[in-house]
């Protein structure tokens, strides 16, 4: 997992890596710490997995808030799962 800044304005629309990247565990759990206040964009690269298969690299947004640790609580699916399951 990463957590990128984007949209910088003038000085650059590069995307800027704002946090130390993790792995998730088994349960698919993870924390980043520290990181900073505002609007990022979380990735999940699934080339980094270590499930067989092939897996895609997902981007989210991400509102962090200063004293308070965020709860992501959406799935990550993957158009290879939907095509396996059969989700919309």
């Amino acid at each position: 997992m990463r957590l990128y800044q984007i949209n910088q304005g003038a000085r650059s629309n590069i995307p800027q890596e704002v946090a130390q990247p993790v792995r998730t565990d088994a349960q698919g759990q993870f924390l980043m710490k520290p990181v900073p206040v505002g609007v990022f964009k979380l990735m999940a690269d699934g080339g980094t997995a270590t499930r067989s298969g092939s897996w895609p690299t997902l981007e989210y947004d991400m509102i962090t808030v200063p004293g308070r640790t965020t709860l992501w609580t959406y799935p990550f699916i993957s158009r290879n799962y939907c095509r396996k399951t059969g989700c919309v």
